[in-house]
């Protein structure tokens, strides 16, 4: 997330890898929303590799291995290893954060999330570095040229995501953080264009 070159614009990268045969995939989104922030992209790029995950262990058999998620945000591994709790009326980014969740408890397997410290190639040699923090660096790595490719193309992701179970839109916005603030606002911003255009202040089709 980059606010001073684009303020609505988070995008996102996820890497696979498999620990048996080293093969790995990736993948990269960008989104505009006018909640976007750090946050949120560290969220977009969870979700975004979960949903892949639901779909490659969309055939109903045993897994007995345990997948391994890492991520350098503490808040969404706190989220993904607490999935059966529901999310506080004050969390921010919650479409996303309870997707997370409800995507991690459908899902046939155990997965468990791992904090991995972020940029770690500024202090260590690439030999030096773990695995998931060589990923880690990868992802950064892919999700600033998915922003700024983005931003030169004007390609963004729609803000709704397969899967989710309730979207609440407050003047055709969907609300992606705290449903009653966002309420709150709205009907304030009805209320407040509806008494000024009846002063002749301001006009309310406009």
């Amino acid at each position: 997330y980059m606010r001073q070159v684009a303020p609505k614009l988070c995008s996102a990268a996820f890497v696979l890898s498999c620990s048996r045969t080293g093969f790995q995939a990736s993948g990269t989104l960008v989104e505009r929303c006018d909640s976007a922030d750090t946050y949120r992209a560290e969220a977009l790029g969870a979700a975004a590799g979960l949903l892949v995950i639901k779909a490659a262990t969309s055939k109903r058999r045993r897994y007995l291995s345990i997948l391994k998620a890492h991520c350098d945000n503490m808040g969404i591994v706190k989220h993904g290893n607490a999935a059966e709790s529901s999310c506080p009326d004050r969390q921010v980014q919650a479409d996303l954060i309870t997707l997370i969740k409800k995507i991690i408890r459908g899902l046939p397997c155990q997965l468990q999330y791992e904090h991995v410290f972020g940029h770690q190639d500024e202090i260590l040699r690439w030999d030096q570095l773990s695995l998931p923090e060589k990923l880690n660096v990868l992802c950064d790595s892919l999700a600033k040229r998915a922003l700024m490719a983005g931003i030169v193309n004007r390609d963004y992701i729609t803000n709704t995501f397969p899967f989710e179970d309730v979207i609440l839109k407050c003047s055709n916005k969907k609300v992606v953080g705290q449903p009653t603030k966002a309420i709150y606002q709205w009907w304030g911003y009805k209320t407040a264009r509806a008494f000024f255009h009846s002063k002749k202040i301001v006009n309310e089709a406009h």
